[in-house]
């Protein structure tokens, strides 16, 4: 199971739809070659997004990915985005029903931090950004009455607030302020630093600032193993392969 799987199982009342849902196959929607370059950075994105629990903006870019490339895709490829979107569609649904009750749930007990941290959360889903980040900011504004995986994650979001704006120096003070809280054994505590790192390396990334990029990460690759597939890519951008590196670190094993 994925780090990023753990941390959003970990979020307490949450249905099974709000889960992360099965990701499309790339290796079986196109071929990756220079014609397809568009088609796989969209492709990408929304499953970044989908892993992400990002439902709304996964849901939009698939649906941007039938538009543009239906004639080449394969019948098996082109099912496969359509499951995705179905999915989706059926967690966003599900979204917006529970969201009545967790705005209820916050005008109730407004000084009540966790409330708002689920609340920023649904929001998030529903591609509502703006007022997630309202939601977020407000839970720490009772850090005291935050349980330290939702305190940790406050800063996360409000860091890809930022990093979805194309404020990568804003999101990185974030993410920054998030590695820096203290590790722990608790599982959940223990994914979302590394979690802060990965966020970390992509803002390092967007910035072209290639020997901090670099440096995250040898530094995450010692901590927790291999990095995940967006930041592998992210990563190649600037000339640097993630599992050179970390075939450097363990290679020995083999």
């Amino acid at each position: 199971m994925e780090r990023r799987e753990l941390l959003w199982k970990g979020l307490a009342g949450i249905s099974l739809a709000w889960l992360p849902q099965p990701l499309v196959s790339a290796e079986q929607v196109a071929v990756r070659d220079d014609a397809n370059a568009k088609f796989y950075d969209l492709w990408e994105e929304a499953r970044l997004c989908q892993q992400w629990l990002e439902d709304k903006r996964a849901f939009d870019l698939y649906g941007q990915l039938l538009e543009c490339a239906a004639p080449k895709l394969t019948t098996e490829g082109q099912a496969d985005i359509l499951e995705a979107m179905r999915i989706l569609r059926e967690a966003l649904e599900e979204t917006e029903r529970y969201l009545p009750a967790q705005q209820a749930a916050v005008q109730a007990n407004p000084e009540d931090p966790e409330k708002h941290f689920y609340l920023g959360f649904t929001l998030v889903r529903l591609g509502r950004y703006d007022e997630a980040l309202v939601e977020f900011q407000a839970a720490l504004r009772h850090p005291e009455a935050l349980c330290r995986h939702c305190y940790h994650n406050c800063w996360i979001n409000i860091g890809w607030y930022y990093y979805r704006r194309e404020r990568y120096g804003e999101a990185l003070q974030w993410f920054e302020r998030a590695y820096q809280l203290e590790d722990s054994d608790n599982p959940l505590l223990h994914c979302a630093h590394a979690l802060a790192l990965e966020n970390k390396l992509l803002a390092y990334v967007a910035l072209g600032r290639r020997q901090e990029a670099e440096a995250n990460a040898r530094e995450y690759i010692s901590r927790f193993g291999r990095l995940p597939w967006p930041e592998r890519r992210a990563l190649g951008k600037l000339g640097i392969d993630a599992d050179a590196i970390y075939l450097d670190r363990y290679g020995h094993l083999g």
